[in-house]
């Protein structure tokens, strides 16, 4: 086990340092494509390995062992599901990648750190460390924003800047909270590993960590409200990279929660905990209204994707076991849907976008190229939580917990069937029957949307195996 992790973490660091030796183009992208198949491969066997909810340590190198410094490294069953999750999306995001209008030896290198620094902290075994890898993941984000944000444009700058002070913000508020914590682990001479970290009472300690922590998940999730980075980011990022960040990246605060707040904090007082919940009843039907009044198709999927964030938040929030389980669900469901939505619209650069349909007849979308209309329908019926895809199963399991502990918020966060709906069928209509198509989808691209389809269908037929994982 200790070897497979080992070989799944520092395979892409390997290929990180490969590419620099590699000249040749064609020798880059099989090289590329090498790397990411094994890296899904040593993930598949993580699943059998018998791990329940509690963090397992499975190596551990100490270098300075009074204050608990220390490489460790760990799993538990929310763990399994997000390295193989992003094993599998990042092996999808390369053979996406690998066209010429994406390729680039400088991005695939970022993706290769990206993809070590992601997997670091989901393996991350004690607080200074998850720390660390947390602020690794932070250095190839911005320079996709920063750096290589469609040149000059002004509006991308922005959208870079305010990305980066965010970020900077929730790092810090994050930093202090870590710090904190592994203050009060040494003085009552407790460990700082997860699955052993000490328990905090409610105090004033307890409340000033749940703001600390919440503000930095608030950002990086994000919550309304402190989302304001989040659709232009989405909507100025380059188009082969803002797949990952929206499946993966924006997780991160939920594994803050799952790995240090829930199991060390008390439970947040109900003061805080309410505002939780209002914020993100608040931002989920922010975000489906502005969906819905959207015609920029990134924009629209952005809002969409802070709308059943929100939800996401309530879930965790709202006490019901149900609910927590609900929102887990959801966040692996959001990551295929979104990940998906977001690479159609890549490979949809050449459409001409919401041109009439009765003025140009067959050139449409879902006449021109039938199959591939087929597939943006499955997606944005995922999307919009019909009955019989994954997306149905998360969104139902956290409204059906949380209306027997917060009824009225609940049936105000309930908008969101009404909302997804509404705006995923206008964006449907519009990008199938208004749109204009100058090229064909290569069928590589047909057979991996396809497989992420099955998923979604399978996924929101028999959706216990993945339950069998968020057991509360």
């Amino acid at each position: 086990m200790v070897t497979l992790l080992f070989s799944l973490i520092f395979t892409p660091f390997v290929g990180f340092f490969g590419l620099f030796l590699i000249k040749k183009e064609s020798v880059q992208k099989i090289f590329l494509t090498g790397v990411q198949l094994l890296v899904f491969l040593f993930s598949l066997p993580l699943f059998t390995f018998p791990l329940g909810n509690r963090f397992a340590v499975l190596f551990r190198w100490v270098w300075f062992e009074s204050y608990q410094f220390s490489f460790t490294l760990g799993v538990d069953s929310f763990g399994v599901v997000f390295i193989c999750l992003t094993s599998g999306l990042f092996l999808l995001n390369t053979l996406f990648f690998l066209k010429k209008q994406f390729f680039s030896v400088s991005f695939a290198q970022a993706f290769l750190f990206l993809q070590t620094a992601l997997l670091l902290l989901f393996t991350a075994g004690n607080l200074i460390q998850f720390y660390v890898s947390w602020e690794l993941v932070m250095l190839p984000l911005l320079y996709f924003f920063l750096f290589q944000n469609e040149g000059s444009n002004p509006k991308a700058q922005k959208a870079g800047l305010y990305f980066f002070f965010y970020n900077f913000a929730a790092s810090l508020a994050m930093f202090a909270g870590i710090l904190i914590l592994y203050l009060f682990a040494i003085q009552n001479h407790r460990s700082i590993e997860f699955g052993d970290l000490p328990s905090i009472p409610p105090s004033v300690l307890s409340s000033a960590l749940w703001v600390l922590f919440g503000f930095t998940f608030a950002v990086k999730t994000p919550l309304f409200f402190f989302h304001a980075w989040q659709p232009q980011a989405y909507a100025k990022a380059p188009v082969f990279f803002v797949g990952i960040f929206a499946a993966l990246v924006s997780k991160m605060g939920v594994l803050l929660l799952i790995r240090v707040a829930f199991p060390t904090l008390s439970p947040p007082p109900e003061l805080i905990n309410y505002c939780f919940l209002v914020l993100a009843t608040i931002g989920i039907i922010y975000g489906g209204w502005l969906a819905l009044s959207h015609k920029n198709p990134y924009k629209i999927l952005a809002y969409s994707s802070l709308s059943h964030l929100n939800l996401l938040l309530f879930g965790l929030f709202n006490g019901s076991a149900l609910a927590f389980q609900g929102a887990l669900f959801l966040s692996i469901q959001h990551a295929l849907i979104s990940f998906g939505l977001f690479w159609m619209l890549a490979l949809s650069g050449n459409f001409k976008h919401h041109t009439p349909f009765i003025a140009q007849g067959k050139r449409s979308l879902f006449f021109s190229q039938p199959y591939f209309a087929g597939l943006i329908l499955v997606f944005a019926l995922a999307n919009a939580g019909f009955p019989g895809f994954s997306g149905f199963v998360g969104e139902f399991s956290i409204l059906l917990g949380g209306f027997s502990i917060h009824p009225l918020l609940t049936g105000f966060a309930s908008l969101v069937v009404i909302l997804s709906a509404s705006y995923s069928f206008v964006w449907l209509k519009s990008f199938l029957y208004e749109t204009e198509f100058e090229s064909t989808i290569a069928v590589m691209d047909r057979i991996l949307l396809s497989f992420l389809a099955i998923l979604l269908v399978v996924f929101g037929i028999y959706p216990v195996f993945l339950f069998s994982f968020f057991q509360v």
